[in-house]
């Protein structure tokens, strides 16, 4: 470990916050089309053995939750901010497209020319990201952390504009 980071940056990388390589995804209120059908996953939808969605629910907008507010899309890394710890963490299949995950979900968006959702997928996974996740826990019953606590956390970038590392996920 070097300088408390669990690996050396390689020389053309430079480092940077996860906040700073991703964008924003957008909020949609499912309620709002009560006789439309959409896909809904939940904290309990990602297995924390495969780091899949292995439980994404069809209901109708009129049967949504009030915490069935993001957006997600293709390559999306989910990484729930509710009991971080059990590492409920899944990159999105081009399937769930265009569904809706709980508002328990951080949704980190690559800024394609910034970052490779693989890469930055294969990261979240890492002992090294759920010790920091570990440490920003707040809360006794549901120890939770916020968003901006995963987006704070330093990862290697190659280059100014170019993309992380190409990581099968």
């Amino acid at each position: 470990m070097m300088d408390g980071k669990p690996y050396p940056i390689p020389k053309p990388w430079t480092e940077s916050s996860i906040g700073k390589v991703v964008v924003k995804a957008k909020q949609r209120d499912p309620r709002k089309k009560p006789d439309e059908i959409f896909q809904y996953v939940d904290v309990s939808g990602v297995s924390n053995e495969s780091f899949k969605i292995t439980g994404a629910t069809p209901m109708l907008g009129s049967e949504a939750p009030s915490r069935a507010r993001k957006a997600i899309e293709t390559d999306d890394v989910l990484f729930a901010t509710v009991r971080p710890t059990l590492k409920r963490i899944a990159l999105v299949p081009p399937e769930l497209n265009g569904a809706i995950a709980s508002t328990g979900y951080c949704i980190l968006r690559c800024e394609k020319a910034e970052a490779d959702p693989g890469f930055l997928y294969s990261f979240l996974i890492t002992d090294h990201f759920n010790a920091r996740m570990a440490g920003l826990e707040r809360g006794a019953s549901y120890p939770a952390v916020r968003d901006s606590d995963a987006m704070g956390v330093a990862a290697g970038k190659v280059g100014k504009f170019r993309r992380f590392g190409k990581v099968d996920g």
